[in-house]
């Protein structure tokens, strides 16, 4: 199994058959770390692994990723789109922060729409004033 396939067995009970604690031994104990986490960057990138509803989960994922070598910055190959703006996009607050204490550049700009994280989040306050997205510039100012 690739990486980002044990990342989804453990997120996600009913991806697999395999139980979720196989997935989890086998990605932190039985595989090489460092691979997994070049693999990780090559292939799908952190914002992958953050999912809202298995914060814990994800946090678990992500510290070790980051410890065997991930780029915080590395932007999605399918996308463009680096790990910070994955948290920006789906609007959490907490992987935004997550991803700045571990390292996020908050004045990169992405591929894609080439802005910075705070112009994303103008940018999406103007296509969907409906959302707020109070929260995500704060975490980007850093309050």
């Amino acid at each position: 199994m690739t990486p980002e396939e044990l990342a989804v067995c453990m997120l996600d009970k009913n991806a697999y058959r395999i139980p979720s604690s196989y997935c989890e031994f086998s990605l932190l104990n039985l595989r090489d770390s460092q691979k997994d986490a070049l693999l990780l960057d090559e292939h799908v990138g952190l914002g992958f692994i953050m999912d809202e509803d298995n914060i814990e989960v994800s946090k678990m994922l992500l510290n070790h990723f980051i410890a065997n070598g991930a780029n915080v910055n590395q932007p999605n190959p399918i996308h463009g789109l680096p790990p910070l703006f994955a948290a920006i996009l789906s609007n959490s607050p907490e992987f935004c922060r997550y991803m700045i204490e571990h390292g996020a550049d908050t004045n990169s700009v992405d591929l894609i729409y080439q802005k910075t994280p705070r112009e994303l989040v103008q940018f999406l306050k103007e296509k969907e004033p409906e959302v707020d997205r109070s929260e995500i510039e704060k975490c980007l100012s850093g309050f």
